[in-house]
């Protein structure tokens, strides 16, 4: 994994150990799926001692695989390579501009070298199908995994089909790439 900022630092406290940093992009680079993470935001600090970096204020995650996520605070995590945010988010993807996926819900753990992240509270999603219709989904919590397009909706999912309602602990869904269901 390694970590490049597209910004410049603009206030370097020695003292503490962390850079202050405004406009901040930073890119992320997983060595085992070479994937690539961009951030962007208002603000962040780069914690040099403790190998974290703090975002704050209209924070994009976007991954080189057509996911987009937005939310307030995000921290990275260097040690464990997670991120890591309790903010209210939302994502959509895989596709930015026409996607068949969005998301909301509270609290993120994203894992970058495994392309999996949790939303931890409050789910909601809508997955477009290829006919034009929807799949809604809420949960309590959800579990995703980008490189296998896969889903589980944990705890109290409720599902609303085009032609059917389910309610059950858990849901699994298995998407192909490209396609509805």
């Amino acid at each position: 994994l390694s970590i490049r900022f597209g910004r410049t630092i603009k206030k370097l406290h020695r003292k503490e150990n962390y850079a202050y940093l405004q406009d901040v992009t930073t890119y992320f680079y997983s060595d085992k799926t070479s994937n690539v993470v961009t951030t962007t935001s208002d603000y962040g600090r780069s914690w040099t001692n403790k190998n974290l970096i703090e975002l704050e204020g209209n924070v994009t995650i976007r991954s080189k695989k057509g996911y987009l996520f937005n939310m307030e605070h995000l921290n990275y995590d260097g040690n464990s390579k997670e991120f890591t945010t309790e903010d209210t988010l939302t994502m959509k993807g895989p596709e930015e501009n026409k996607p068949t996926m969005n998301l909301k819900g509270s609290g993120l753990l994203a894992n970058l070298e495994r392309e999996h992240f949790i939303i931890k509270k409050s789910v909601s999603a809508t997955k477009r199908l290829k006919d034009g219709k929807s799949l809604k989904v809420s949960s309590k919590s959800g579990e995703f995994f980008t490189n296998e397009n896969r889903a589980v909706f944990i705890n109290k999912a409720h599902t609303e089909m085009p032609s059917a309602i389910i309610d059950s602990d858990v849901l699994h869904f298995r998407f192909a790439r490209g396609t509805g269901i």
